[in-house]
């Protein structure tokens, strides 16, 4: 090719990329740019043509500036406050809403003009100025989880000019929790009683005596007095109340599965979560619940619900491949656990069996749930390793979860009274 001629740009080169094409068409589709560009024409008309078309041109520029200016007019003498009539509630449960509003635009608005988040509405009727709204949430967690919106585009659909109505307080929506069975099979025979009472902790009740410290006791307990005699660690002996004790881990997170999968297994989790805490508390087991957030422990009806919250509004880590928690496959280091109860994706618990898995304290029986994304036909799968201590249930991650669950306990207790399939 010669230096005195230069290429000429092909055709494709010319045309914007497919990203700007897309955005140019949703632009031109709006209605005020159509009305907006039916000004433009009638003008040119009118200047160009006959001064007939005057009055649609004007119709027109009347009509852009109505349907644009009037939302927001209307939006912004609007003033509103909301609150509920409950603090918790569960999926599918209805709630009551009371919006009191002021301004002089607050007669227009209905239920329909209020946008709320993960529910939908179930009634409402209007007593003065306060909107009374039956709400019915269907997503768990915080509600609503962003404030709701005042929306209207009134009167010709050009513009939608919106205002969020702030709420006093929010209310925790839990799951559906379905009751589960204790394994009393695993936990019974490595129960108090049939241990050397070395290994048993007592924190309540009254004082029977002294004893040297161990691995676990609380530090409210230590005996100064006998501890400065003895120059060793002395703590009071209790007689303890009994109960079975339980440390629940949550370790959802699995970098290897897609978002919806993964949301899947955290909603699946939670359920059967909060199925054993709530079903478990009141036979009296005191559990201890680890997950990325953090730990609680339920011991009263207070702690219980909670825990409750804390499940209902878990949420997976916000950067994805962060490190589940330490707790998750490791025993605790505080003795006096009946049970460790593990729930993690399938991904999760087939890395930890190849790996070298720890021994189990004495007096400590395992039970793991794997969670597996995409089986929601499949049905639950019991795997009994070498020790009789350590159970591995596999369960669908879906909402059929707790009741499978529920099954496989009983399966394992041998329960006469369940229906053998």
């Amino acid at each position: 090719m010669s230096a005195g001629f230069l290429k000429a740009p092909s055709r494709r080169s010319l045309l914007p990329p497919p990203r700007a094409i897309t955005a140019i068409d949703a632009f031109i589709r709006q209605p005020l740019v159509l009305l907006a560009a039916a000004a433009v024409c009638s003008l040119v008309i009118v200047v160009a043509a006959t001064p007939r078309a005057l009055p649609m041109a004007g119709g027109l520029l009347a009509t852009i500036l109505i349907g644009t200016a009037a939302p927001w007019l209307a939006v912004i003498g609007l003033r509103g406050r909301g609150r509920f009539d409950r603090q918790r509630c569960r999926v599918g449960e209805s709630i009551q809403a009371e919006v009191s509003l002021e301004g002089h635009t607050a007669g227009w608005v209905d239920e329909s003009s209020i946008e709320w988040s993960a529910a939908r509405v179930a009634a409402s009727r209007r007593d003065g100025r306060l909107l009374l709204v039956t709400l019915v949430p269907e997503r768990r967690g915080r509600f609503p989880s962003s404030p709701p919106r005042v929306a209207t585009n009134r009167p010709f659909g050009l513009v939608t000019a919106g205002r969020r109505i702030p709420f006093d307080g929010a209310v925790i929506v839990r799951p559906p929790t379905t009751p589960i069975r204790f394994p009393a099979a695993l936990v019974a025979p490595r129960r108090h009683g049939h241990e050397p009472s070395e290994g048993v902790l007592g924190g309540c009740g009254d004082i029977l005596g002294s004893r040297d410290y161990r691995p676990g006791d609380s530090t409210r307990q230590i005996h100064w007095p006998q501890t400065a005699r003895r120059d060793r660690l002395v703590v009071c002996e209790r007689p303890g109340n009994g109960s079975p004790t339980m440390r629940l881990v949550l370790a959802v997170h699995d970098p290897q599965l897609p978002p919806a999968e993964a949301s899947a297994v955290l909603d699946a989790a939670v359920v059967i979560a909060s199925s054993v805490v709530e079903a478990w508390a009141q036979r009296g087991v005191c559990c201890d619940l680890v997950s990325h957030e953090g730990s609680t422990r339920v011991r009263d009806p207070r702690s219980l619900e909670q825990a409750l919250d804390t499940l209902a509004c878990l949420e997976l880590p916000a950067v994805r491949g962060s490190p589940a928690p330490a707790a998750a496959g490791q025993p605790s280091s505080r003795c006096g656990y009946d049970l460790e109860l593990l729930i993690a994706p399938a991904g999760v618990v087939e890395q930890q069996r190849r790996c070298s898995a720890p021994d189990l304290q004495p007096g400590t029986a395992r039970l793991t749930i794997g969670l597996a994304s995409g089986d929601a036909d499949a049905g639950a799968r019991t795997i009994r390793p070498a020790n009789a201590a350590d159970r591995l249930i596999l369960l669908p991650a879906t909402a059929d979860a707790p009741r499978l669950l529920d099954a496989c306990l009983s399966e394992i207790g041998h329960d006469p009274d369940t229906k053998r399939r």
